[in-house]
């Protein structure tokens, strides 16, 4: 598979544009086992809050999406043997090869997924998270091919992958997991009402 001129073009734009603040969160976000264990521990922290609120498809789904989208996005790595930007453009190395991005197939799998198996209290609180989902997946898959750890095609294709495997997690776990009336709601406007 052959890297397209656009690839090039958009990479070559963010080496002529880079700066060292972007530059140091891009490393931090691309530099793997650094950032494994914080990453680890914010993943617990997310599951540990839907389990407060008994959001349990989203507690078995996301585990599942977050595996599904780096296992097969690795497969098709090695399968298609895409070669990373050269050494000289990139700020974070990585090694391996490069297409399709895990980082955007499973940052959007776990958005999808988040957003599809959540009971949301409000289809305002639904809109805001997904607004927030689609910066932060947006921002990370950015920030992969600022730092020339991919390409743009990688990144396009992780989150199409990703969100494909976050709706058919989801689609799964409603079978397995019935909606009810949403604890999250429920918790939600008792914290509200704490507050006055």
């Amino acid at each position: 598979m052959a890297v397209f001129s656009a690839d090039r073009a958009i990479l070559d734009f963010f080496v002529a544009h880079r700066s060292a603040a972007i530059t140091d969160l891009a490393q931090w976000m691309a530099g793997g086992d650094g950032n494994a264990t914080a990453r680890a521990m914010f993943a617990l922290l997310v599951l540990a809050v839907l389990a407060m609120v008994r959001q349990w498809r989203a507690v078995l789904s996301l585990p599942l999406a977050y595996l599904s989208a780096r296992l097969l996005a690795t497969g098709l790595k090695e399968l298609l043997e895409v070669d990373r930007p050269s050494r000289k453009l990139v700020v974070v190395f990585t090694g391996g090869y490069s297409f399709p991005s895990d980082h955007a197939a499973f940052t959007a799998a776990v958005a999808m997924t988040l957003l599809l198996t959540v009971d949301w209290p409000s289809p305002q609180v639904r809109r805001a998270a997904a607004v927030l989902a689609m910066v932060c997946v947006a921002a990370i898959g950015i920030l992969m091919i600022y730092a020339g750890a991919h390409w743009t095609s990688d990144v396009i294709v992780g989150w199409a992958l990703g969100a494909g495997i976050g709706w058919l997690v989801s689609q799964a776990a409603e079978g397995l997991v019935p909606h009810r009336k949403s604890s999250f709601a429920t918790w939600a406007k008792n914290a509200r009402s704490d507050h006055r």
